[in-house]
Order: structure tokens, then sequence, then C-alpha cells
């Protein structure tokens, strides 16, 4: 069975998916008919619900599952939208629902105001990919006084009220930029090109001998390490996230290897 193969149980009630997804049977009937005025967010939340019960996910010992949201920068690469989908499928499990949120890009101040964001809606905890600067740090300090606890994914940022840090990131965009550039120059397969993360066009460039080297870090993992630390904080239990391992990823090992 592949990882997209999925064996569904029964077919889950509207009553069921609004008590897990924790709104009312009438926004449940609108995202299932997909009928307009719910958002992004509530949308992502019962569709989540409805899977953790369909695929059989074990029922929450809480009144409802946790609420955490993940800040993730827009249009960097298919890696980061493949953490996404990852997070989604975390989600699946039933122990909590995961709103991710695509914001611009090399901004703090703009990160900083979505985090100050959380404030007010029901989440319980936070995770996203940091940027090193004081707007966001005096953020994530805010949250945390207000009993809001926040996870640095991928990138780090030195906080105290941090709850932890997942995984060695090292930047992966510009590879198709590169590639290009070395084939205009007629010398695609001569010099040797390193990139970043195992992708549908990174493959490909292992394939045709235009890339040499991949390093790849798991972002199914990376995923389920953040809600797991995330979720282990907020019933005060211990858990050290352990650091992602970068896979060396060339042409010759790349049979069995997988963009998860």
């Amino acid at each position: 069975m592949s990882d997209t193969d999925v064996i569904i149980t029964r077919r889950a009630k509207i009553v069921e998916i609004a008590r897990l997804a924790g709104v009312g049977t009438s926004t449940v009937d609108r995202v299932l008919n997909d009928r307009p005025h719910v958002s992004a967010a509530t949308r992502q939340r019962v569709e989540q619900a409805k899977t953790a019960i369909e695929l059989g996910a074990q029922p929450v010992a809480r009144s409802r599952p946790w609420r955490l949201k993940v800040l993730l920068p827009d249009e960097a690469g298919p890696s980061t939208e493949y953490l996404a989908a990852c997070f989604q499928d975390v989600g699946s499990k039933g122990n909590a629902t995961i709103e991710c949120v695509f914001t611009k890009k090399m901004e703090p101040a703009v990160l900083s105001r979505r985090l100050r964001a959380c404030a007010g809606q029901g989440i319980d905890a936070v995770a996203f990919q940091a940027l090193e600067d004081p707007r966001v740090s005096d953020a994530v300090e805010d949250l945390a006084a207000i009993g809001i606890p926040c996870l640095a994914l991928l990138s780090r940022l030195h906080s105290s009220s941090l709850v932890g840090f997942v995984g060695i990131y090292n930047v992966g965009g510009g590879n198709e930029g590169a590639v290009r550039a070395l084939r205009d120059a007629g010398t695609a397969g001569k010099i040797i090109l390193i990139g970043h993360n195992l992708t549908p066009k990174t493959q490909g460039y292992l394939l045709d001998g235009a890339m040499d080297v991949v390093l790849h870090q798991n972002m199914r993992r990376a995923a389920g390490q953040a809600v797991d630390a995330l979720i282990a904080h907020l019933e005060h239990r211990d858990f050290q996230p352990g650091i992602l391992p970068i896979e060396i990823i060339t042409c010759e090992n790349l049979q069995g290897a997988t963009f998860g």
C-alpha cells in the first residue's frame, strides 16, 4: 500500500464532525457541500475532523482537539508546500486540528503581526518558520505571556519562551535558476551542483545529470515532530524534538527515495 492509499472505515456523521472540529452542524454542512461563507481555517478543521473519523483515529481524551496554527513562508517552493500538506495529514490523526497559513516570506513585520493575531482566536499553540528579528521575538514572548506556546520550525529563533526547535535547514531556493544557467553555459554535467530538498524537479535534475547531490530533509517527520512537541507541552509532558537527519541523495541511491 502506498502512502497515498487510504482506507475509510466508515462515513462520518455531521454531528460527529461538528463535535471534533468544534463548530456547528450548519458549518459542517456548508463545508461538505462546498458552500461559501466559511473561512479557510474553519474549512481545514472540518476537513481534518472528517478525515480523522473516517480513518478510524482514536477519539481524543479532551473535550475537543488541540487547535494548532502553523505559519509558513509563501512562495518558498515545493518543499514548503509539501510540509503544509504533511501538517494536514498529521491533523487527520484526530488529536489536533491544524490550520496552515502562508505568510509573506522574509518579512519579519508581517510574521510578527500574524503571530500576534493568534491571540483571541482560540489557538492553543503555534509553529512557525522563524525569522531572527526583535519584532518576532517580542511577539513570541507576548504569546507565551498569555499561555500560547510557540515552536520554531526549520529555522532557529533565540527566545527563552520557545517550546523547541525542529531540524537543521539548508537554504534550498534557486535550483531551477542554477540548472538553467549551467545549461545555457554548456557546463551542465561538467560542474558539480549540490542542491537541497528532493522534489519532482530536483529528482529530474539528478536523473539527467544536471544536479549531482540533493541534501534532503523529511518534511513529514518535521510536521509530526512539531505537532508532537506542541501537544506534549500543552499536556505538560516531556518531549525533546530530535534533529532531522539530512539525507544525501544522488542518482545512484535515488531509487526508493521519497519526497517525504
